[in-house]
């Protein structure tokens, strides 16, 4: 697992990589206390074109009111006029840090 430098500021990478020689992927965490969680439009482009450019899926780790952090493939969040969301209904579905590794 490595900690991608200003991933969170400038965009450019997930904010961890995980690298072994049979799985590679991104995780872009948010630990955030709300029912719905939000990724801005253009950041959703930049890590769908990043999965493209590395060969590496992206997934978004979230963790909802200090709860177990779940995990959700890009092509899970649902696309609003703004953003691309989760909700807690959702949660169901996510992966977790045990499934996302195996």
């Amino acid at each position: 697992m490595v900690r991608a430098g200003h991933s969170g500021s400038d965009g450019t990478s997930p904010d961890l990589i995980a690298l072994r020689s049979t799985k590679k992927f991104g995780l872009e965490c948010k630990a955030v206390n709300a029912p719905n969680l939000y990724i801005e439009r253009p950041k959703f482009i930049h890590y769908q074109e990043w999965q493209k450019r590395t060969g590496m899926p992206v997934f978004i780790a979230w963790r909802p009111n200090h709860k177990e952090w779940k995990f959700f493939p890009l092509e899970i969040l649902r696309e609003t006029e703004a953003a691309f969301a989760l909700s807690q209904s959702d949660l169901a579905m996510g992966m977790t840090f045990d499934d996302l590794t195996r």
